[in-house]
């Protein structure tokens, strides 16, 4: 099966434990994106699932390139930590998609209509890293 955040394939079953590491509770990408993909998590889950995902903080620096990164997304209406990248590998690459580093209180503010609420947060000792836990409303 072949899928992707905003689009999960039918058929997958439904889930008790729900992993995003790897910064991966970036999937939503965005505003804009974020109420699908988060749909989505909750049309495969259980009443009682939870979604745990690692994520980092993009406001805990004070690099030049990093701040001048985030006023411009601002001036675009995107997030500040909003990304736009792509995949490469040898040959392959895929197509340009937004991924999403993202505060505590903006992972909070993009869950706030839909069907997950942040339960509990864990920060790493750097202050940059947490790890995030969501429920079902």
């Amino acid at each position: 099966m072949v899928g992707c955040a905003d689009a999960l394939p039918d058929g997958v079953g439904a889930f008790d434990t729900i992993l995003l590491l790897g910064q991966n509770i970036g999937l939503p990408g965005g505003r804009e994106q974020a109420a699908r993909v988060l749909e989505e998590l909750a049309r495969v889950s259980n009443p009682d699932t939870r979604v745990l995902a690692s994520g980092f903080d993009p406001h805990h620096t004070e690099a030049s390139e990093h701040l001048d990164y985030h006023r411009h997304n601002r001036a675009r209406g995107r997030l500040p930590g909003q990304l736009r990248m792509r995949i490469r590998h040898a040959r392959w690459a895929t197509p340009f998609f937004d991924y999403l580093l993202c505060s505590v209180e903006e992972l909070t503010r993009l869950s706030e209509f839909s069907s997950w609420r942040l339960s509990e947060v864990d920060h790493e000792e750097t202050g940059h890293g947490y790890l995030a836990i969501l429920v079902r409303r």
